[in-house]
């Protein structure tokens, strides 16, 4: 049978003391998740989450800028695996303040993806241009895509919500036309090909 924890069970209350006193991100980071992986209801897993989203702000902002966005994907998979289960109003209103924040600190990136669809560049080449910037507006993008419906991109301005959301999309890789096909009209199979090689 597969288990979900690799070690001894932690307790809720354990869970939130450990996440209450982590000292560094990668230490926060590990806390929540392997809480995550220790706890499946959705009230203990909402109090994991929001716990360890009221220590986002104690870090510093250069070092906390990743484990936000980190914090943020998980939260947008909670959502997604609920289906149409609410999060907890604590934890809603976080997530909601996040992502605000979150958008805010990516103004100059999404200014700068703006000016390039504009001008009608080339998305790869700004990707290899600015591949920080495109790296935070994907991972934005992936979080509101998730997050659409759930009320907590109300403070985000709609404009930018769609300018990630397509961004993201257009970086999903994609089989080029040839490939998904097992052989293409202009293309007949040789003899003894068999589909799908």
């Amino acid at each position: 049978m597969t288990t979900v924890e690799s070690g001894p069970a932690q307790t809720i209350d354990s869970v939130l003391e450990r996440i209450g006193r982590a000292v560094d991100v990668s230490e926060l980071e590990r806390a929540w998740c392997e809480g995550l992986r220790c706890h499946r209801d959705h009230g203990d897993r909402d109090r994991i989450l929001a716990e360890a989203g009221a220590r986002l702000g104690v870090f510093d902002e250069v070092v906390s800028e990743p484990l936000r966005r980190s914090w943020l994907r998980q939260v947008a998979e909670e959502v997604r695996l609920r289906d149409d289960q609410p999060l907890s109003e604590p934890l809603a209103l976080l997530v909601t303040a996040e992502l605000r924040e979150a958008f805010a600190l990516a103004a100059d990136d999404l200014a700068g993806l703006r000016a390039a669809t504009e001008d009608g560049q080339d998305l790869l080449a700004y990707v290899e241009r600015s591949p920080a910037s495109a790296m935070r507006i994907r991972d934005l993008g992936r979080v509101a895509e998730k997050l659409r419906g759930s009320g907590a991109l109300t403070l985000v301005a709609d404009d930018d919500v769609e300018l990630s959301t397509e961004f993201a999309q257009a970086l999903v890789p994609r089989q080029p036309q040839g490939r998904r096909l097992a052989h293409s009209p202009r293309q007949p199979q040789r003899d003894g090909q068999h589909e799908g090689e």
